[in-house]
Parts: C-alpha cells; sequence; structure tokens
C-alpha cells in the first residue's frame, strides 16, 4: 500500500510541476484555480446525461468544459483585444456560475463531498488498479498521472526555446501574434488535463500547491531556466514522498501532508536565498 501511495503522490507531483513551473515564470498561477472551477459545468452535464458518477463520464465532461473554456477565452480576447489574463478572468466565473446554477436547478440532491473537492482521497486513488490482459500493473492514476507528465515535458523541452519569449517578453514582440496564441493556448489545455486527472487525487486545492510552490522555492535561488525546471521536479518528487510518509505516520490527511511540507520547503528556500 505504502508503495502505491508513493507512485500516485510522486507522479502527481511531478505533473503538477511541470506545467505550474511555466504559470509561475509568466505570473498567471491562479489560472489553474479557475480552471478547475470552470470544469463543473461540464462535470454537471455529464452526470444529468448519463445519471452516474461515472469517473469517465465525469472526465470526458470536464474535458469538453475545458476545452470550450479555452475556446471562448481565445474567441474574447480576439474580439476585444485584451491580455489573455483578463479574458480568463471573464470567462472562468461564467463557466462556473453556469455550473452551479445547474447543480440547483437539476441536483439539488446530488452530494458533493467538499473534502473530495478540496483535498482529493489519494488512498482510494491509490486502490484502483490497472489491468493489462489479466496482469495488475499497478495503480490507475499512476499511470495517468505518469503519462500527463511525460507529454507535459516532452512538449515543454521541444518549445522551450519559444516558451522562454512568451514568458520573459510580455508583449509578445519576439513572437508572431499566432505563436503566441498558440503557446498560450498549449499552457491553458496542459493546465487543464493536468487539473482534471488530478482532482480526485489531491483536489483543487492542493493542485494549485503543488503547479505553484515547488517551483516558487526554486526560482529564488536559481538562476538558469534549464536547472531551475530540473530542481522543480525534484522538489516535487521530494514533496510528495515526504507528504506521504507524513500522512501515514500522523494518521492525517496525504494531500494535505504534501502542500506542509511544500510550504515549509518554500520557507527553507526563502530563508536560504535572503542569506538569514
Amino acid at each position: 500500500m505504502v508503495k502505491k501511495l508513493l507512485l500516485v503522490a510522486t507522479a502527481t507531483s511531478l505533473a503538477c510541476s511541470s506545467v505550474g513551473f511555466f504559470l509561475v515564470l509568466r505570473g498567471t498561477v491562479l489560472v489553474a484555480d479557475a480552471i478547475s472551477h470552470a470544469l463543473v459545468p461540464g462535470i454537471v452535464v455529464a452526470y444529468l446525461l448519463t445519471g452516474s458518477m461515472h469517473p469517465v463520464a465525469l472526465l470526458i465532461g470536464a474535458l469538453v468544459s475545458g476545452i470550450g473554456t479555452v475556446l471562448f477565452t481565445e474567441l474574447l480576447s480576439s474580439f476585444v483585444d485584451e491580455r489573455k489574463e483578463v479574458a480568463l478572468a471573464l470567462t472562468f466565473p461564467l463557466f462556473f456560475s453556469v455550473g452551479v446554477l445547474l447543480v440547483n436547478l437539476y441536483t439539488s440532491s446530488l452530494h458533493l463531498d467538499i473534502d473530495m473537492v478540496l483535498l482529493g482521497e489519494i488512498l482510494f486513488a491509490s486502490m484502483h488498479k490497472l489491468s493489462i490482459f489479466g496482469v495488475d500493473v499497478g495503480p490507475q492514476h499512476f499511470w495517468v498521472m505518469l503519462c500527463i507528465f511525460l507529454v507535459n515535458v516532452l512538449v515543454s523541452t521541444v518549445l522551450f526555446k519559444p516558451l522562454q519569449y512568451l514568458l520573459f517578453d510580455k508583449d509578445s514582440m519576439l513572437l508572431p501574434r499566432h505563436i503566441s496564441r498558440l503557446l498560450f493556448l498549449f499552457l491553458t489545455f496542459a493546465t487543464g488535463w493536468t487539473i482534471m486527472a488530478t482532482l480526485e487525487v489531491v483536489g483543487s486545492l492542493v493542485t494549485v500547491c503543488l503547479m505553484t510552490v515547488p517551483a516558487a522555492s526554486v526560482l529564488l535561488f536559481s538562476g538558469s531556466m534549464k536547472s531551475a525546471y530540473l530542481l522543480t521536479h525534484a522538489l516535487a518528487g521530494l514533496v510528495a514522498v515526504a507528504g506521504v510518509l507524513t500522512g501515514l505516520w500522523f494518521d492525517c490527511s496525504i494531500a494535505g501532508s504534501m502542500a506542509l511540507w511544500a510550504g515549509l520547503f518554500f520557507g527553507g528556500a526563502y530563508v536560504a536565498s535572503r542569506g538569514y
């Protein structure tokens, strides 16, 4: 059981940090929190259409909602000629409000566990086995998060140079407008599919923490973007291991313990960077 928890927690933390690093550099880390709210209408519609809380159906609904949110954001930003952050701030509350209205109108009897939404339940997630031709190959969420992590890292590596221009050239003077738009779409999509996969494991709050804190900690004292990207993943893995062991030792929330260790590492990095 401990091994499975470590696998799921580490893969989840790595997947979050692989895209969170770029959100921190761009200064749009709250996009992750906004996307987690914008997925609500897709989840509710999926429940209404299927009449069940099956994870696959909810995941498809969330995916459709996420894609719709990104496309609507891009359309809005092109029409009003506003910065992407403004378009995001206008779009996500709209989608979340639609989701809340649907819940109030059609699913008032549906029980939504606040703990599952905020902190997830990594213990249950680690129990979902993946079988291939009758052979148990480990927790399903481990493989899902590992695939997301590898895709995020692969695409980020290929687009590393243009991503640097996008992150540090706020007015996009060094990139053609369509390239800048495609890179922004990639970051938004990567954030969306990562959040969709992590909600059941660590919840929305801890997901934002894992996307933000490891990268913010490393960037306090690392000057090279490439080395900072590697160190961010190393710290994310350490946060996962420490969180799992702490949660099991004290019989408390593992996701909460991961967030606690992320904060402790950030505090240590801040002190070290100031030379106290």
